[in-house]
């Protein structure tokens, strides 16, 4: 071949060499082996997701196949889960981003406060990163535990908290927005209420 062909042939393996596989997250391997260790007052705190599920009476479950190439479980009628149906994917614009960051850090814990279904928990998990998820409403958690749960090896690299977060230790109560789980404001009373236990500190 010329010498032209030879450095087009060239310069071909070097992009195929430099782009980086498909992920599959059935498939993908944990970089570490050992979930996050959390402050020992927290320990009671985590949640076990099979506990959750197997105590779980609500039988109603919608699987979405997203552009991750995972599948999670959403909501049957909330704002969020009606995006996640749509186009496959919540805040497309931003995932990206988060993905390079987490690609850059690679050693990075994820903390996901406010985790609601979990797709960015989700999206750490995938890149092999340990995370720590805080989420209060039951009905979300519950979602997040059923994909969790699917996905049987990020069991040992999610800390799932049914808290919280707050800069003080109290009870709470979040009023629900129909047609908006993510949409929870905190309130002393009155509306109809999501209970949590209380929120906490970390």
């Amino acid at each position: 071949p010329s010498v032209l062909t030879s450095l087009a042939l060239l310069c071909i393996g070097l992009v195929l060499f430099l782009q980086p596989p498909e992920m599959s997250l059935e498939t993908t391997k944990q970089s570490t082996t050992t979930k996050a260790t959390l402050d020992p007052t927290l320990v009671s705190l985590v949640v076990d997701c099979s506990d959750i599920l197997n105590n779980n009476n609500n039988n109603t479950t919608e699987w979405i196949d997203t552009i991750y190439n995972f599948r999670m479980q959403i909501h049957n009628n909330d704002a969020v889960s009606d995006e996640i149906r749509q186009k496959k994917c919540y805040e497309c614009d931003l995932v990206p981003i988060l993905q390079h960051a987490l690609e850059s850090h690679k050693n990075a814990l994820f903390l996901d406060i406010g985790a609601n279904l979990g797709l960015y928990s989700f999206v750490a998990l995938a890149q092999g990163h340990d995370v720590i998820a805080m989420e209060p409403v039951r009905a979300s958690y519950t979602k997040l535990c059923g994909t969790v749960v699917k996905y049987n090896f990020w069991q040992d690299h999610l800390t799932l908290v049914n808290r919280a977060a707050s800069n003080q230790i109290g009870n709470v109560s979040f009023q629900t927005w129909p047609g908006n789980w993510a949409g929870m404001k905190m309130v002393n009373g009155g509306g109809k209420m999501e209970g949590v236990d209380y929120a906490q500190t970390i």
